[in-house]
């Protein structure tokens, strides 16, 4: 099965230990945003202020977390 973007930003949390909750909570999100981002129902829309503190919870960069949710990236 292919790699899709959503599953890039799954795995970072199972690799991180990281339930949604402890993200929604971060961002000021509820639960059921941040589960459908998990899902890829949905895509994150994001302050810059928001997306700095979504990268320091992942420990990535700004392009890996385009990365995570782009569905032109295989």
């Amino acid at each position: 099965m292919a790699n899709t973007p959503n599953q890039k930003f799954v795995s970072k949390l199972k690799e991180l230990g990281i339930r949604p909750e402890v993200i929604a909570v971060a961002l000021d999100k509820s639960a059921n945003s941040v589960y459908s981002w998990r899902s890829g129902k949905h895509m994150p829309r994001l302050t810059p202020r928001e997306m700095a503190t979504f990268c320091e919870l992942l420990g990535v960069s700004i392009d890996e977390l385009a990365e995570m949710f782009d569905p032109s990236v295989n």
